[in-house]
């Protein structure tokens, strides 16, 4: 009880009051209900993240509370008295509504997380080279985040939206990936162009003749000749590959050419060169004189020779070993 006309209370119920005339000892009393309003109210709010394209999440709150007051607290010391502040600090935000303009004064939290999807999709690329046997290749990318878009440049303006282009022309390449979270990484990568022929010369081995009947046409060449095919195109215009053998021994005279083909990129050099053969030899025998008397020997005879490669050797029945003689 309480003996103050004023008495302050904390609890609900009825209340009865009664007052006491000291001078008569007469009494009154009268009573009064006390209801309690000490409802707090309702309070939610979404957890949600920002990206790369939405930078801050907003903290939106649903409340039924009677002109609501707000308190947020959230990571790094973060606070802010809005109704729906905007963050870009993943963490744990807490609201605590206060129910104000004469109302009961109750209050109730709520928290939400908030998460930074921000993380980049990582990008690779593979180039490639262009040959003369290759001149259209594919440039590839690569992502580890699903869903990606592709975005390359290059040379020349190049721009696709494969993942896998193909290209032909030589230079840098640039790779740009965008991942679901509007976040990109980006990577380069080189288109080399490899056309270098393998060079070819040719050389023979001499003339054609008597005593070499074949002769070798050779080739020489700059690149590796574990690498390089050869195919021959003889006098007659019959063409005869012969594989990496750089050397064809030669029968008849003409003119030889040759192809060669480098096997790493597929260029080619072209040679030719002339087989001569020596002009047959001719030999012609003449009288110079007769022999005056049966028995003498005055008389005298003469060879003429040609072809060949002007120099000769002579051979007479009676041992002779000059272009003339006598006897």
């Amino acid at each position: 009880g309480s003996n103050t006309p004023t008495p302050i209370v904390n609890q609900p119920g009825t209340y009865t009051l009664r007052v006491t005339n000291t001078v008569n000892g007469c009494t009154a009393e009268s009573f009064v209900q006390v209801d309690a309003n000490l409802t707090p109210p309702q309070v939610s709010v979404q957890s949600g993240e920002f990206n790369c394209e939405v930078t801050f999440f907003t903290l939106n709150v649903t409340t039924d509370a009677t002109a609501p007051t707000y308190a947020w607290s959230g990571p790094n010391g973060y606070s802010s008295s809005l109704a729906s502040p905007l963050v870009n600090v993943e963490g744990i935000y807490t609201v605590t509504i206060t129910n104000g303009n004469g109302s009961n004064g109750c209050t109730a939290t709520a928290t939400a997380s908030v998460t930074a999807n921000t993380a980049p999709p990582g990008a690779t690329a593979t180039g490639a080279v262009l040959t003369c046997a290759t001149t259209t290749a594919v440039i590839s990318g690569n992502s580890s985040a699903p869903n990606s878009v592709f975005k390359w440049t290059g040379p020349d303006g190049f721009i696709s939206d494969l993942q896998n282009p193909s290209i032909t022309a030589p230079g840098v390449y640039t790779l740009e990936v965008t991942a679901s979270n509007f976040c990109t990484s980006t990577a380069t990568t080189s288109v080399t162009l490899n056309t270098t022929p393998p060079g070819a010369s040719l050389s023979v081995s001499g003339n054609l003749n008597c005593n070499a009947p074949s002769v070798n046409v050779i080739v020489a060449s700059t690149a590796p000749a574990n690498r390089l095919n050869h195919v021959w195109t003889l006098p007659d215009g019959s063409t005869v590959p012969t594989g990496s053998n750089a050397v064809w021994a030669a029968t008849q005279p003409g003119a030889y050419s040759v192809v060669v083909t480098d096997s790493l990129n597929g260029c080619t050099s072209t040679a030719s060169a002339p087989v001569v053969k020596n002009a047959d030899v001719t030999a012609s025998a003449a009288l110079g004189q007769d022999v005056s008397c049966f028995g003498q020997n005055n008389g005298s005879a003469s060879s003429t020779a040609g072809g060949g490669t002007g120099s000769f050797a002579y051979k007479w029945n009676n041992g002779g070993a000059t272009a003339a003689i006598t006897g």
